[in-house]
Formats: structure tokens, C-alpha cells, sequence
């Protein structure tokens, strides 16, 4: 799918989800709508906004007109790998499903898909892939099949992965058409 008509979509959809949640409940599907609560006790942090200035320095440098340096290269991919992980996002649009489903806000909605270690103690927090899949298997549960497969091809773990495992190489000097193309030791060609 071509990443124009994904926007258009992926647009489509989400404007039919929150039609559909307003008409269910309009006071949880604004509440769904809100930056992240929790983020609201220290001034400045909020993954919605951290992640709408992520999209837009990477729309600044996809249209800069040239070729992207190396460091160009690098920080497109950080910058994905930061969009991958912008938990309030996601938690919104869960949240959102949610008021389709009948549900109360929850303001963590991916508590469930946490793990805890005893040794080393430590909690970790669902990954991108995690998330998506959860997301998209809701979006099924509710009727949204389209939206189910758009968010299954949103994020990819390949990419996300070998960005944060430092496990990528790429190759530039091709034509346009390939000019750079990302690659991973483990899992061979990223496209």
C-alpha cells in the first residue's frame, strides 16, 4: 500500500471509529480522546505530544529534497523506533475501542501485558508488537476489519528491533527506486 493512500485509510477508519464511539457515549469517547492523565502530574510530559513533534521531524527530513546522510538515516530510524513506543497514543485509541465495546476508561489499558521479575526486580512494559497485535485484535472484536489490518501493518517489528539491537545495515548507490534499503543481520531484507 502506497504510504499516501495508508494516511487516507488509516484516516477513514479512525474517523468512523470515533463517529461510531461519539454515538455510543460521547462523554467516554472525549475522555478516550484526552492526552494521557498520568501525564498531567509533571508539566511537560505527554507521549501525544512527544510523538506528534516525532512525526513531524520526521516529515521535515522525508522532504528535504535530497539524499538523507548516514546521521539523516540513523535518526529517521530512532525517531520510527520512538513513534513505536508512544504508549499514550496507543492507549488512547484502546480506550477508544473500548467505549465501542461497553467499556470504562482504563487508564492503563495494557496493565494486563506486564511482566514483573523477582530477580533482577524489574517491570517491563508490553512492547510495540505487543500493543499493535492487541490493538488490531480489538479493532476485529468490534467490527473493524479494516482498521484491524491497517494496524497490523503499521508498525514493524523488524524494523523497530534492529534499530534498538543496533542489528542493521543498509545499502545506498542504487537506483532511485531502491536507493536505501534497510537490512538486518538476522532476518535479511527490511522493505
Amino acid at each position: 500500500m502506497k504510504p499516501d493512500d495508508y494516511v487516507q485509510e488509516l484516516n477513514r477508519q479512525l474517523s468512523y471509529l470515533v463517529a461510531f464511539a461519539r454515538e455510543i457515549n460521547e462523554l467516554d469517547m472525549a475522555g478516550s480522546l484526552m492526552q494521557e492523565f498520568r501525564g498531567m502530574q509533571d508539566a511537560g510530559w505527554s507521549t501525544t505530544i512527544t510523538a506528534y513533534q516525532v512525526f513531524s521531524e520526521m516529515q521535515a527530513l522525508s522532504t528535504k529534497g535530497e539524499p538523507l546522510t548516514t546521521a539523516e538515516l540513523r535518526q529517521v530510524l530512532c525517531l520510527y523506533a520512538q513513534l513505536a513506543e508512544a504508549g499514550g497514543v496507543y492507549e488512547s485509541l484502546s480506550n477508544l475501542m473500548g467505549v465501542v465495546q461497553l467499556k470504562p476508561y482504563n487508564l492503563w489499558p495494557f496493565q494486563d501485558m506486564v511482566r514483573v521479575r523477582s530477580e533482577p526486580r524489574r517491570v517491563i512494559g508490553p512492547n510495540a508488537n505487543a500493543v499493535f497485535r492487541r490493538l488490531a485484535q480489538t479493532a476485529s472484536t468490534i467490527g473493524m476489519s479494516k482498521l484491524s489490518a491497517l494496524l497490523e501493518i503499521t508498525f514493524r517489528d523488524d524494523i523497530r528491533n534492529g534499530m534498538f539491537h543496533a542489528d542493521y545495515y543498509y545499502c545506498i548507490g542504487r537506483p532511485a527506486a531502491t536507493a536505501t534499503k534497510w537490512r538486518s543481520r538476522k532476518r535479511g531484507v527490511l522493505r
